[in-house]
């Protein structure tokens, strides 16, 4: 599932996750926790997923080939660069600690978080799997990393 593609695909349709969720029979948070990868659709609801976005089931589930010229338009949107925090939602392989942090916007807010530095933590390779505490030392230490001397 290329959950990067449903967002594409809504926005390209001009359609709002509200909308999406009303002609789906869903909530609002269930379109968005798929979008997020969070959560994948059952096989029927792929396929009305599919259906109201007037895509095929292959081209959301990550096929490069056969696409309609409106399914090559969707998915250059859908190859469009995410940002560091989309990138890390969106991403099924993603350590849990990141992930973590990602899914706390309390933080974000508090900490000011800059794609900068989500990029930072993304690209990170741990030699194990570093816990959401272990990840904001990591934040703390790349912001003292990058301090201009006597700040």
């Amino acid at each position: 599932m290329r959950p990067e593609r449903i967002r594409a695909a809504r926005k390209h349709r001009g359609l709002t996750q509200a909308e999406l969720a009303k002609r789906l029979g869903v909530t609002q948070s269930l379109i968005g926790q798929y979008e997020r990868g969070l959560k994948r659709p059952k096989i029927d609801s792929l396929q009305s997923l599919a259906a109201a976005l007037e895509v095929t089931v292959p081209w959301l589930l990550g096929d490069e080939y056969g696409n309609t010229e409106s399914q090559g338009t969707l998915y250059q949107a859908a190859q469009e660069p995410l940002s560091g925090l989309e990138a890390i939602l969106s991403n099924y392989a993603i350590a849990s600690g990141l992930r973590d942090l990602a899914l706390r916007p309390d933080l974000h807010a508090a900490l000011r978080i800059t794609e900068g530095e989500w990029e930072a933590l993304r690209s990170l390779k741990p030699p194990g799997d570093l816990s959401l505490d272990g990840y904001l030392s990591v934040l703390i230490a790349i912001r003292a990393a990058l301090r201009p001397d006597g700040a």
